[in-house]
């Protein structure tokens, strides 16, 4: 079988990653972040359904139509070791509201936070995130961080996001 091996990835530009958006079979393609959010966002290719469950709903309409962000953000809070995100955050302000999902922190997988919503909807700045708090009581607790730890970055990670959302 055909391997793909880091020296192969070495010259790869960032935000790239080998993979597939084309054909099905034959010589891996360069896929960068934007063509993987264009794939995913085209409700007519059948992949964000496969691959999201309906009850994130995080970038398309209750009509499963997709919402083009006007502004969107990502930041994470790698583990030291590994870089994993122990938190990370993504944030976008779309025709049909904002939306903050949450990665790494919660036991249930990523989760969307409806407090944080609410508060950038009013203002999509990251002081509007000030006084917004996320319970500990559903977070990850591990020797990497407290549920109380990852609940306060959840926060602070929000914000960054937001203010590279610009």
């Amino acid at each position: 079988a055909a391997k793909v091996t880091l020296a192969m990835q070495a010259n790869l530009a960032n935000a790239t990653r080998i993979g597939r958006n084309t054909a099905g079979s034959g010589v891996p393609e360069a896929v960068t972040n934007a063509q993987e959010a264009a794939l995913l966002l085209n409700e007519n290719n059948g992949l964000a359904s496969a691959y999201y469950p309906a009850s994130l709903n995080f970038l398309s309409t209750s009509s499963g139509n997709a919402m083009i962000p006007a502004k969107a953000g990502y930041e994470k809070f790698p583990n030291p070791a590994s870089r994993y995100a122990m938190v990370g955050v993504f944030v976008a302000q779309t025709s049909g509201g904002v939306r903050v999902a949450v990665t790494g922190a919660g036991q249930g997988g990523v989760f969307r936070h409806a407090d944080m919503e609410k508060a950038l909807a009013a203002s999509f700045t990251p002081g509007a995130l000030d006084g917004v708090s996320t319970p500990a009581d559903d977070m990850n607790n591990d020797i990497h961080g407290s549920a109380e730890y990852r609940a306060h970055l959840v926060g602070v990670v929000a914000k960054r996001a937001v203010a590279k959302a610009g």
